[in-house]
């Protein structure tokens, strides 16, 4: 088995990693799994990174993905925000033009 912290190998039935000092397992919160960070995302958005940071449960590579993913997904997201209210304004200023 492997340290989801730094990666090295580690006996199964440690509990910390010998290298780092990191806590193993695979229990924990519904906010330190993949799924919880997934149903935080839609409801608070990015701030769900500082759970997914602090999951003793998700590797560093793995965090590494999902926040690529969350970010990238939040720039769409944003730029696709900012086009609507752009159509909005030039729409009522086209309607309120004298």
């Amino acid at each position: 088995m492997n340290c989801w912290n730094c990666g090295k190998e580690i006996n199964e039935e440690d509990k910390f990693c010998k290298y780092c000092g990191k806590e193993q397992g695979k229990k924990g919160k519904l906010h330190q799994k993949p799924m919880g960070i997934l149903l935080e995302f839609f409801v608070i958005g990015p701030f769900c990174l500082y759970h997914l940071w602090k999951s003793p449960i998700i590797n560093n590579r793995d965090k590494k993905i999902y926040t690529a993913i969350i970010s990238g997904i939040t720039i769409v997201l944003i730029l696709l925000l900012s086009y609507a209210v752009s159509i909005i304004i030039k729409y009522y200023m086209t309607m309120f033009s004298f």
